[in-house]
C-alpha cells in the first residue's frame, strides 16, 4: 500500500520547516507528518476512522495542501518491480498468495535534489 502524492507533499512540507528543526529525527517528522491534515491523522489511527476505510482512502483522492492523495494497492506478477521516490509515505499489507513475496528495498538516488533530501532524512541526529 503507498500514499499516492505523498513525495509531493513531504517535500512541500519539509521546504517551510525552519532549518534548525529539519536535523531532527525522522520518527518527528514522521509524527509532523501523520498530524497535519485530519484525513492524514485518520488514516494513520489518530483520529477517528470513516466506517468505510476503502472508499474514505481509496475510492477518492482528498486534497491536502494543494496535493492529491489516495492510498493505493500495489500488485504485480513474480518479476515485476515498482520504482517509486524515496519518500514515498507505504505500509505492508499481508501476503494472502500461497507462495513467499520477497521485496527489496533499493535506495537510487540520481538528481541532486534528491541527493540533498536523501542526505537530510537520512542524516543522524544531533
Amino acid at each position: 500500500m503507498i500514499l499516492s502524492g505523498s513525495p509531493r507533499l513531504l517535500i512541500q512540507q519539509e521546504s517551510r520547516i525552519p532549518a534548525s528543526q529539519r536535523r531532527g529525527s525522522i520518527a518527528v517528522l514522521r509524527e509532523r507528518f501523520r498530524r497535519s491534515d485530519p484525513w492524514l491523522r485518520a488514516l494513520t489511527g489518530q483520529a477517528p476512522s470513516p466506517a468505510d476505510r476503502i472508499a474514505a482512502f481509496m475510492d477518492a483522492e482528498t486534497m491536502v495542501e494543494g496535493v492529491p492523495l489516495r492510498v493505493v494497492e500495489l500488485t504485480g506478477e513474480p518479476g515485476d518491480m515498482v520504482f517509486c521516490h524515496p519518500v514515498m509515505v507505504h505500509s505492508v499489507a499481508p501476503n494472502r498468495g500461497s507462495r513467499p513475496r520477497f521485496m527489496r528495498i533499493k535506495t537510487q538516488v540520481h538528481t541532486r535534489e534528491g541527493r540533498e533530501l536523501s542526505s537530510r532524512l537520512h542524516r543522524p541526529p544531533s
